[in-house]
């Protein structure tokens, strides 16, 4: 016969301590591994330091401002370069770009449809040539991880288009102790296109998500890259990084960009074709002859941490009577917040131009972390440093570019990497491109003309202003940035 035995309150005690202590040994054991494991193939490179023409690489811009009589004027280049570069394109389209979407804020921005103009453009070019490669890589966020479908990428896929979703679980996790408990309860979930109980945090529409596409939001991670290589007439190649999105929403703002037409394609290719691999798919395409041109300007592609390791470098070696301009839409990482105010304090002539960070998709926000950072800045550089803000109406100030000049020589670093923590750190992927010149090329003075237009308000148009409009000196708010920018719980 049966005898039942009474357990203890003890013994419970004791078998739900154990498991809780099994459970807290899974998470430290999760949590490290995915904080500290190798980067995946095609991340965290330095590229060859390739001589190429000096009118090999051109510099690109699109400017939003306010003209004399106040009317908003946008001025673009960038995406007509990249469409110029796609309808010349004969054997292969290699991009990878982090936003391809028409997702609209509570404000809309209709200035240009960008996601369907991109893509048709790539599935025109499909079809008018069949035996051409193209690829589109792109991160998990258009889908909303997987939560609805994109009729885009549906149509690309339908015309033969290779269409990449970046396995964002293969990279370190930003977010260590929250995404070592999603990867041992809910990575294994998936998720569904069918619609869900939860309102779209992305799109103000009436489009229903899941739990599963919130939960994996909550990683705050990214494949930030933007970028596109191309062949190009009489056996060239190539590659343009830029800061730009094809987003409607983000359509008007401000960004910049590099088209190279020798060499760093190679590098460019080679770490596509790594994340392509991690995240399932086979970059099917081998270039054939190219001829490639040699000369005296230098460029590398730089991926990841590999930029900050760069731009550190440069900035520290920035002497007296030198100069350092940047345009930046986050700027809170802070080995360069320190070394930027240590170079202005040694004499180096640091100007900034900051977005405020006030507007976001429609929506207003704190002005995290700029504005904290810049103040930090301006104090730590015994305000030495010359800061100014865009004059943002509803877009942003989204370039990422540090033009360097020293002793006669130039350098510029550019692409789609904000200075922040999640950017720099090999947590999320990001591509730049490095150019150095000893002499003032017509490259880098369109460059500098760019900055300097937009500096000093030139031809009574307002496009940037005083530091003072926007600087902040709360100490809570300083402390909140700081937090945000180790913890990884923030949107920058």
């Amino acid at each position: 016969m049966f005898k039942y035995r009474r357990i203890s309150l003890k013994t419970k005690l004791n078998k739900i301590g154990m498991a809780l202590l099994i459970l807290c040994g899974l998470l430290v054991i999760t949590m490290i591994i995915n904080a500290v494991k190798p980067m995946p193939k095609g991340t965290d490179i330095t590229g060859s330091a390739y001589n190429i023409p000096d009118d090999s690489v051109k510099f690109l811009c699109d400017v939003t401002y306010v003209d004399s009589k106040g009317k908003r004027v946008v001025e673009q280049e960038i995406f007509d370069e990249i469409f110029s570069m796609i309808k010349a394109a004969e054997k292969v389209i290699i991009s990878d770009i982090f936003l391809i979407n028409g997702f609209q804020g509570s404000k809309p921005e209709n200035f240009r449809k960008l996601s369907s103009e991109f893509c048709n453009t790539l599935i025109k070019k499909k079809t008018d040539n069949p035996d051409i490669f193209i690829s589109v890589t792109t991160d998990p966020i258009n889908t909303q991880y997987g939560g609805v479908k994109s009729e885009n990428f549906e149509a690309m896929k339908n015309a033969g288009i290779v269409v990449t979703i970046t396995a964002l679980e293969k990279l370190r996790d930003s977010v260590f102790l929250y995404s070592a408990f999603w990867r041992l309860f809910f990575q294994w979930m998936g998720n569904s296109d069918k619609g869900g109980l939860l309102p779209n945090l992305l799109a103000a529409d009436d489009k229903k998500i899941t739990v599963r596409s919130i939960l994996r939001l909550l990683n705050l991670k990214a494949n930030h890259r933007k970028l596109v290589i191309t062949d190009a007439p009489s056996n060239k190649m190539s590659v343009l990084i830029t800061s730009n999105n094809a987003s409607d929403a983000s359509s008007a703002h401000g960004n910049t960009a590099v088209r190279i037409d020798d060499s760093v394609w190679k590098d460019a290719i080679k770490s596509e074709t790594g994340i392509a691999e991690f995240s399932g798919t086979k970059l099917d395409y081998k270039p054939g002859e190219v001829k490639d041109k040699t000369g005296t300007t230098q460029a590398s592609f730089i991926s990841e941490k590999a930029i900050k390791r760069e731009l550190v470098k440069k900035i520290k070696a920035s002497k007296k009577g030198s100069s350092i301009k940047v345009v930046m839409f986050y700027l809170s990482e802070q080995d360069i917040v320190k070394e930027l105010a240590k170079a202005a304090k040694r004499g180096v002539d640091v100007r900034i131009i900051l977005d405020p960070n006030k507007d976001s998709f429609g929506r207003q926000r704190d002005g995290t972390p700029n504005r904290p950072a810049a103040n930090e800045i301006y104090e730590l550089s015994d305000k030495l440093a010359k800061i100014r803000w865009y004059n943002t109406n509803g877009e942003q100030c989204h370039g990422k570019m540090f033009i360097f000049e020293n002793s006669g020589s130039y350098s510029m670093i550019q692409g789609s990497c904000n200075m922040t923590r999640r950017n720099m750190d090999n947590l999320n992927l990001e591509a730049d491109i490095m150019v150095e010149s000893g002499k003032k090329t017509k490259f880098f003075d369109k460059a500098e003309g760019y900055f300097n237009r937009i500096w000093s308000n030139d031809d009574g148009n307002t496009y940037t202003a005083d530091f003072e409009k926007y600087r902040d000196t709360r100490k809570l708010l300083r402390l909140k940035y700081k937090l945000q920018e180790m913890t990884g719980w923030c949107s920058f």
